[in-house]
């Protein structure tokens, strides 16, 4: 997905990129990207970014399982990000799917369950 823009003022533009956004909202919940507190994340692989703004919880959990990430404390890394409210601040639209597995199409296949079902959207 490429990044959105906002302007500020006339002559200005802010580019926001989707990894942006997430840690922008994780520093919001007092959680540091490959900081040194316990339950910061720690980051192994890139791709996390768009699989989790394309994916959401499921995605964030899909990219800890294959390795993407982790934290020291996942407890309190998930009390962060649950207490924050972060799920619903990224706010997943079919849309923002497509735009963002088009991008990056390795890490946004459908399970054979969600395939099947035409409601799964």
């Amino acid at each position: 997905m490429p990044a959105k823009r906002f302007a500020f003022g006339a002559a200005r533009s802010v580019e926001v990129s989707e990894k942006d956004k997430i840690i922008g909202l994780l520093g919001e919940a007092g959680v540091t990207v490959n900081g040194r507190e316990p339950w910061d994340i720690q980051i192994h692989d890139e791709r996390t970014w768009t699989r989790v703004f394309a994916q959401g919880s499921l995605g964030l959990g899909e990219a800890y399982m294959d390795g993407w990430w982790d934290a020291a404390d996942l407890a309190e890394f998930f009390n962060r990000v649950l207490r924050a409210r972060i799920a619903d601040k990224l706010r997943v639209t079919p849309n923002l799917v497509w735009q963002s597995c088009r991008r990056s199409s390795s890490t946004c296949r459908p399970s054979p369950a969600a395939a099947a079902s035409p409601s799964s959207i």
